[in-house]
């Protein structure tokens, strides 16, 4: 099975989010069932995954061009071709479940290490309003 692992990387990128991503792909490499790679999407590259074999490095990204995201995973996906992209926060679960790349691949989150998301942005609701999780 081949697993892509994205989570985000907008603040200092050494959160629990990225020790337990890892930790836990760490555990798994050399498995011969299991074909793991490390993707982050944000404005910094994590100190934790930088040196991990299988992290393929980070996407910049900004909130503005969303679809140029789109373009830039799609040579990624062709390079690793994974039957599952497992998501470590909430936020990239949510953008990889709305780029059109992924739209028939199985995506799964995990809610791991530190502070998860409690409130996040209704698309429809005014400046402000936030719905809880």
């Amino acid at each position: 099975m081949k697993v892509l692992c994205m989570l985000s990387g907008f603040g200092k990128g050494s959160g629990g989010h990225f020790h337990s991503l890892n930790n836990i792909t760490r555990a798994l490499h050399g498995y011969k069932d299991i074909d793991i790679d490390i993707v982050s999407i944000g404005n910094v590259t994590s100190p934790i995954l930088k040196d991990h074999p299988r992290f393929l490095g980070n996407l910049e990204f900004k909130w503005y061009a969303f679809l140029s995201l789109d373009r830039k995973l799609r040579k990624i996906l062709k390079g690793t071709r994974p039957d599952v992209v497992h998501c470590y926060d909430g936020g990239t679960a949510l953008l990889m479940m709305m780029l059109p790349i992924f739209r028939n691949t199985r995506i799964i989150h995990t809610r791991c290490g530190g502070a998860n998301e409690r409130f996040f942005r209704s698309p429809g609701a005014a400046y402000g309003d936030f719905v809880q999780s």
